[in-house]
Order: C-alpha cells, then sequence, then structure tokens
C-alpha cells in the first residue's frame, strides 16, 4: 500500500513540475517570420511541434498522435515516432520559414509556451502544415478548423495512408482528454487513500502530502 501511496504522490508531482516547467515567454520584438537555415536550428517533438532555434513552435491546425497512444502502423512503428520522423524529413536539407500567428491583439498565438504557426519550404505559407495532413501523418482541429485542412485529412483517410492504415485511430485530442481524466481520477484516489489512512488529516491534506514529500511523518502535521 505504502508503494502505491508513493507512487501516485510522485505522479501528482512530476505532473506539476512538468506544467511549471513549460515556457511561456514572448519576444515583444521578435519578427513574425523566422527562417532555419541549418539542420542544427530544427528538433521535433512530435509530429507538430519542434524547436526552431530559441523558438518552440506548433504547427497551426495540425494535431499529431500523441506519445504513448495506441497506434501502430503496419510497418510496425509507432505513429508518433513516424510523424516525427516525417516531420524532421521535411525540414532537411530545406530553408524553412515559419510564419506566426498572429491574435487579433497583433500579438503572435501560444499554446502551452509554443508559436502557433505556418511554415513553408518555398511554397505556400502553410506547405508543411497541408504536407502533413495530406500525408495522413496527422489529424486536424476537431471543430473550427481551415475546411481545406479538414478536406485533406478525409481524404489521406479515404486513401488509408499515413496513420490512416492504422485502423480507427483515435482523435489525439479525445486522447488528450481521456488521459486528463484518468490522472484526475488518479488524484481522487490518491486523496481518498490519505483519508483512508489518516481520517483526523482529511481538512489537512495539502500539509499531508507536503511533509510527506518533505520525508517528515503525517502525525508531525497540523490538524485544523
Amino acid at each position: 500500500m505504502a508503494r502505491w501511496f508513493w507512487s501516485a504522490w510522485l505522479s501528482v508531482a512530476s505532473v506539476s513540475v512538468c506544467w511549471a516547467d513549460q515556457p511561456r515567454t514572448f519576444i515583444p520584438n521578435a519578427k513574425s517570420t523566422i527562417v532555419s537555415s541549418a539542420n542544427e536550428e530544427f528538433m521535433a517533438e512530435d509530429g507538430d511541434s519542434f524547436w526552431m532555434g530559441a523558438f518552440r513552435i506548433r504547427l497551426d491546425g495540425v494535431d499529431a498522435v500523441e506519445p504513448g497512444q495506441k497506434c501502430t502502423l503496419v510497418d510496425g512503428r509507432q505513429c508518433s515516432d513516424a510523424a516525427r520522423i516525417f516531420l524532421a524529413e521535411l525540414f532537411a536539407n530545406n530553408n524553412v520559414a515559419c510564419t506566426f500567428v498572429l491574435g487579433k491583439d497583433g500579438r503572435p498565438k501560444m499554446s502551452f509556451g509554443r508559436y502557433i504557426s505556418r511554415c513553408s519550404k518555398g511554397g505556400a505559407e502553410d506547405e508543411i502544415n497541408r504536407l502533413m495532413l495530406s500525408s495522413g501523418m496527422a489529424f486536424t482541429g476537431e471543430k473550427g478548423t481551415d475546411k481545406d485542412y479538414e478536406m485533406l485529412v478525409s481524404v489521406a483517410q479515404a486513401s488509408k495512408i499515413g496513420v490512416h492504415t492504422a485502423g480507427d485511430v483515435q482523435h489525439p485530442a479525445a486522447f488528450r482528454r481521456s488521459s486528463r481524466a484518468s490522472a484526475q481520477l488518479s488524484n481522487v484516489e490518491l486523496v481518498a487513500e490519505v483519508g483512508r489512512r489518516w481520517p483526523s488529516l482529511s481538512g489537512n491534506l495539502r500539509g499531508v502530502i507536503k511533509r510527506l514529500a518533505d520525508g517528515q511523518e503525517p502525525s508531525e502535521a497540523n490538524q485544523d
């Protein structure tokens, strides 16, 4: 039981740390377009997010399969790995330009520290965004997305290419929602376990968990 408790607590703590570490900085004097002229300036995180120099980018209208999501291609590769590699190959040996999508306030739109962008290697402004969709390596948003993007995904699904060869793949956004729901359930179980083990501390759970993290005994916590 103790091992389960500490494992659950560490899971909650790690999620909090990861969330806190997400960069959310905005560079007010940044140009609206940045260009990668060297391969070492680019690093793909997954099929829709990457680093270009000091900028962390998210492709506008593109939602790739998440790492850990159940999706395997016919060649045995995980869909998330295949999408990440495909994106990296689009940038290889190309001078890619990424243009920030601006909000109504004229500032670049951001999502969890990432600049929402449209990227091109010489064609249309959103050439790379479209290639990720038309290749079947990513989905687009669940709603309110560009109709052209939705059409590209529909054609890829009908043609059974890319991740669509893996069968009925869950939309990444739906996968993230289910993952968050599971994490919330784990938190509820953690609090319930503390309440079962130390009923008198149920009104001061934050203090209990903090003392446990500090290596102190729960009995040392102040009881309101």
